[in-house]
């Protein structure tokens, strides 16, 4: 069944539930990421890090390119378009989609190789230099969604996308 067109992207509470979905996908693999942390050499410990800080990066490229929608979304009937609402999204398109993470997961995680020399350094330092432009872009993100008919936050004008309820 077809969603009337009048709330076809009211999606805002449908997408703050997707993202908790998301994020708790990734809770047993942060689980054993800190076990390594503690129990592992430094370069492990480090890989591991590295690995955790793409990985979600990865999951929603590659989800919201193949299918349109992650895990989350799925659950909670809701699918990223092209803002043609005609076809999926292109890799590119979904790659710019997540873009600004990308930039800050790879400056940080560059920043904090060349810094840190011991692991507690790099696991604490990397989460709160990431912590505050992530927060900021957030906050821009939520008043740009809830200022457009479309619900298009600054992440869907980059990627020419829109989400939209099934």
């Amino acid at each position: 069944m077809k969603t009337p067109q009048g709330n076809r992207y009211q999606t805002g509470t449908k997408r703050l539930l997707a993202a908790i979905i998301d994020g708790l996908v990734f809770i047993p693999l942060l689980l054993m990421e800190d076990w390594i942390a503690k129990n592992a050499a430094l370069s492990i410990a480090v890989g591991s890090i590295i690995i955790m800080a793409l990985l979600p990066l990865v999951y929603s490229i590659f989800l919201h390119y193949r299918y349109g929608q992650t895990l989350g979304k799925w659950m909670v009937g809701v699918k990223v378009l092209d803002s043609t609402e005609t076809r999926r999204l292109t890799l590119k398109q979904s790659v710019f989609r997540d873009s600004f993470f990308l930039i800050i997961e790879i400056v940080t995680l560059v920043y904090f190789l060349f810094q840190a020399n011991k692991l507690n350094y790099l696991e604490d330092g990397y989460n709160d230099f990431a912590a505050q432009p992530v927060f900021w872009w957030t906050i821009v993100e939520l008043e740009t969604m809830l200022t457009n008919k479309k619900r298009r936050s600054i992440h869907d004008w980059l990627a020419r996308s829109v989400v939209v309820r099934l």
